[in-house]
C-alpha cells in the first residue's frame, strides 16, 4: 500500500514563492544525480541528497520530497535498496508532474 503523504507544506512560505521554478529545476536535477547513483552503487551520494532534501524542501513548498527524502534515508539503513529506487521514481513523479504545475 502506497504511503500517505501529508500535504500541508506544498505551499512556499511568505518570501520564498519566487524561488519555486529554481528549486524544482535544481531538485529535478538533483533527482537525475540521484537515480545515478543509486545505480552505481554509490549510496553515500543517494543518503547525501536525501539528507539535504528532508532539511530544507518544505520551506519551498515541496514538503512531499522531504518526506520521501525521509523513508529514503531510512530505506539506506536497513539496506532496502529497491525500496530506495521505488521511491526516487515516487520522488521523480512529484516533481516532474505534481509540481511542475505550480499550483500553491
Amino acid at each position: 500500500m502506497k504511503k500517505q503523504f501529508d500535504l500541508t507544506s506544498e505551499i512556499p512560505l511568505p518570501g520564498l514563492e519566487s524561488f519555486y521554478d529554481e528549486f524544482l529545476a535544481t531538485r529535478i536535477d538533483e533527482l537525475g544525480e540521484t537515480k545515478r547513483a543509486l545505480i552505481a552503487k554509490n549510496y553515500q551520494i543517494v543518503a547525501e541528497y536525501a539528507h539535504k532534501w528532508k532539511g530544507f524542501s518544505a520551506p519551498y513548498g515541496f514538503g512531499v520530497l522531504g518526506q520521501i527524502a525521509l523513508e529514503i534515508e531510512k530505506c539506506l539503513e536497513v539496506d532496502e535498496i529497491k525500496r530506495c529506487e521505488i521511491l526516487l521514481n515516487e520522488a521523480e513523479t512529484y516533481l516532474t508532474v505534481t509540481k511542475k504545475k505550480g499550483d500553491f
